[in-house]
């Protein structure tokens, strides 16, 4: 595991949420820890989109930390000890195989002004043949109405989990934007869903999963989910 771990003292007294200050200066931290790989001949190019994702989201909140700032001022929430505002990533190895990497990674935050922390899930899946991302689309067979399909299965299963409510007709609907965010597991096809994009904030880090064979029919031939799917039977 690589990681990325700083705490920065902002000079600033930092104040609880009745407005009364905490006795020390207030903090914003940064822990994030992501996979590194070994061994693939294309490791490099993962490893690299790996550490640019990390630099990349490390940057964007501290923009956007300095930002809640300017417009809220520096309201501490945290008054334990002193961390205002912060970011946590938890990656998840949800697949690993000679052919292919697949990350789910849960992105947490706090920035000021916020009424509380927020959550995301963001995915990643590799080939590790090219190193290059695989996309929703590239694990079905295009002459197929793979799309209609899987928003059928994803909006069924929504239904039974908290926090999720009509959004989902919208959110899972058949477009394939709404399907950006999957990974790759032994046990089927694991989908999540932008923030508010199937329900409440409560639903931000829900995931479902589609047995393969719910989808027989609609795979790419000899693409990665039929390798996969042989390997395990």
């Amino acid at each position: 595991m690589e990681e990325l771990s700083c705490s920065i003292d902002t000079g600033a007294e930092a104040h609880g949420p009745n407005g009364l200050p905490v006795g020390r200066n207030g903090k914003i931290e940064i822990k994030i820890a992501w996979p590194r790989i070994e061994g693939p001949q294309e490791a490099p190019r993962v490893n690299g989109r790996l550490l640019g994702l990390t630099q990349g989201a490390a940057a964007e909140f501290l923009d956007d930390a300095i930002t809640a700032v300017e417009n809220n001022g520096y309201a501490c929430r945290e008054v334990i000890d002193g961390r205002c505002l912060w970011l946590e990533h938890e990656y998840e190895v949800m697949l690993s195989t000679d052919e292919v990497l697949s990350l789910r990674n849960i992105e947490r935050r706090l920035v000021s002004g916020a009424a509380g922390d927020a959550a995301e899930t963001f995915t990643e899946t590799f080939d590790l043949e090219t190193g290059q991302p695989v996309l929703i689309y590239e694990l079905f067979d295009p002459d197929t109405d793979w799309v209609d399909a899987l928003s059928a299965e994803a909006i069924t299963r929504l239904e039974s989990e908290p926090w999720v409510d009509e959004r989902r007709h919208i959110g899972a609907g058949p477009e394939e934007e709404n399907f950006a965010l999957y990974n790759l597991t032994r046990g089927g096809l694991v989908l999540s869903f932008a923030p508010f994009s199937v329900g409440g904030s409560g639903s931000n880090t829900a995931s479902i999963t589609i047995p393969y064979r719910s989808l027989e029919g609609y795979w790419q031939p000899n693409g990665f989910v039929e390798f996969l799917v042989a390997s395990i039977e």
